[in-house]
């Protein structure tokens, strides 16, 4: 396999199901840090989704030295049903990530495939064999997606 150096942390990514910024505010007057909110109104991405779901949180992220969680309204967002929690898990090499996600699949099931994303990342999902789901991805361009700091 390709260089484990290229392995990032896991993260875990929880799904709230139109409830993530609630959570993620009570997740942050629990811990501090700094969290951070996109809602769908606020991507490139927001001409795809009616009215009601402009709010959803697309994306969010609690962070304090080496602690970090990620969340979102993943369901409200998709055709499919998520589980409540996912692991993250960004890997630098092109290749490397690839063989991952491969090998994750293997006996288990893709959700999604890695696929290029609106946030500069290719990225998919994949539920292994033993029922864990995890998103593998690589970024592919520079700079960070929007987000409003709420710390």
């Amino acid at each position: 396999m390709g260089n484990n150096s290229a392995i990032g942390s896991v993260v875990p990514c929880l799904n709230f199901n139109g409830r993530c910024r609630e959570a993620m505010t009570y997740y942050h007057d629990c811990f501090g840090g700094e969290l951070g909110l996109t809602t769908v109104a606020e991507t490139t991405i927001a001409h795809e989704y009616p009215g009601e779901q402009q709010d959803y949180v697309v994306t969010s992220q609690l962070s304090m030295g080496s602690f970090l969680i990620i969340g979102a309204d993943i369901d409200k967002l998709t055709d499919c049903n998520h589980y409540p929690v996912t692991l993250t898990v960004e890997i630098d090499d092109a290749v490397q990530c690839e063989e991952v996600f491969g090998k994750l699949a293997e006996g288990g099931r893709v959700v999604s495939p890695l696929t290029p994303q609106f946030w500069g990342a290719v990225s998919g999902e994949v539920t292994d064999r033993f029922g864990i789901q995890w998103l593998i991805y690589r970024r592919i361009a520079t700079g960070s997606q929007p987000s409003t700091a709420i710390a």
